[in-house]
Parts: structure tokens; C-alpha cells; sequence
């Protein structure tokens, strides 16, 4: 197991973008775009990239296109899938209640959150 371009394509290829999501990546290196109102408690993820809302276009087909944004998602998935199988930071519990990380033009959204405690829900 470990983080796919391909997989990550059509995981946001195939996200309804005019609902609100949560954009993770599960315990087996998946990435996944679940409606909000379909999370269910425990499920978990090792990595948690941002809530979507409605038509922010950080899901979707055009989002699916971006290669920069493709780019961007990847590296930071390898990076804390390498982590997490390594064994320095566990999988977290799916609650639908997680925060919004930090709003960055420039870099991936929930970088600022990840380095500070490593918790998603902590530093927020």
C-alpha cells in the first residue's frame, strides 16, 4: 500500500463538488472524498487534507486536472503515509467535526496544522 496518483485522480474526479466534503487519505494509503453528512464515527485516517465546502474547487473534475494541486496533495500524502507507517503518528478517528486547516494560496492547506502538535484538531 502506498499513495497513487491514479487513485487520487479519480477520487476527485468522481466527487460531487456542489456538496460539502471531507478530503482524507485512509489507513490503507486510499485517498477518499466523503460527503460531510456520510461520515460515519469510527472510521479513521492517517491524513486529513481539508473540508470542502460547496464548489470551493478542491474536489471535482477540474480539480482533478491541476497538476500543481495533484502535485502538491501527493507529497504531502507520501510524506505522512511514510510517517504513519513508520510508526510517528497514529491513525485519528473520523468524526466529521474536524477543523478547517489554514487557508495557504501558495502551499497545501493542512501543512501549518500537521507540524506544529501533529494532530489536525489540536493547534486550531
Amino acid at each position: 500500500m502506498y499513495p497513487n496518483r491514479y487513485q487520487l485522480k479519480l477520487a476527485l474526479a468522481k466527487a460531487n463538488e456542489s456538496i460539502s466534503n471531507t478530503f482524507i487519505m485512509n489507513t490503507k494509503a486510499q485517498f477518499e472524498v466523503i460527503p460531510t453528512n456520510e461520515i460515519i464515527s469510527g472510521y479513521e485516517y492517517v491524513h486529513h487534507f481539508r473540508n470542502c465546502d460547496p464548489n470551493d474547487l478542491y474536489v471535482g473534475k477540474k480539480a482533478s486536472e491541476d497538476d500543481r494541486y495533484l502535485d502538491e496533495i501527493m507529497n504531502e500524502a507520501e510524506d505522512q503515509w511514510m510517517r504513519f507507517i513508520r510508526g510517528e503518528i497514529p491513525a485519528y478517528p473520523l468524526a466529521g467535526q474536524e477543523n478547517i486547516s489554514f487557508n495557504l494560496s501558495d502551499s497545501f492547506p493542512d501543512i501549518k496544522t500537521r507540524f506544529f502538535t501533529g494532530n489536525p484538531t489540536k493547534d486550531l
